[in-house]
């Protein structure tokens, strides 16, 4: 898990993961492009579910953004659901108010 922060202005350019992730926006505001036609608006308490291989751009025009990034191991998300909180519960030791959240966040990016 890393915590991150992009200055205002900055422009992280084309590129990818080779593992998927789960980033979790904590303060600021950015907008994430994903090839010609997809865009995310991220705010903050923004869950995303980022695939491995999955190519985005981030612009951060507006303030400075801060989130977390979890590294998530390959295959994490690959039965679609059912096991994911038993994944979050197993991977991150949470508590269940903490799996609930992570958990809903995460099943609205997969499924959105």
């Amino acid at each position: 898990m890393a915590a991150v922060v992009n200055p205002a202005g900055g422009v992280m350019g084309p590129h990818e993961h080779e593992t998927p992730r789960l980033v979790v926006v904590l303060r600021g505001r950015y907008d994430e492009r994903l090839g010609a036609s997809r865009r995310r608006d991220c705010r903050p308490a923004t869950a995303l579910f980022r695939p491995a291989g999955e190519r985005h751009i981030g612009t951060f025009d507006h303030e400075d953004v801060r989130y977390v990034s979890i590294v998530l191991p390959n295959g994490f998300a690959d039965d679609g659901g059912p096991s994911m909180r038993k994944r979050f519960e197993t991977s991150f030791e949470l508590t269940d108010s903490a799996v609930a959240v992570l958990g809903t966040g995460l099943a609205q990016e997969v499924w959105s």
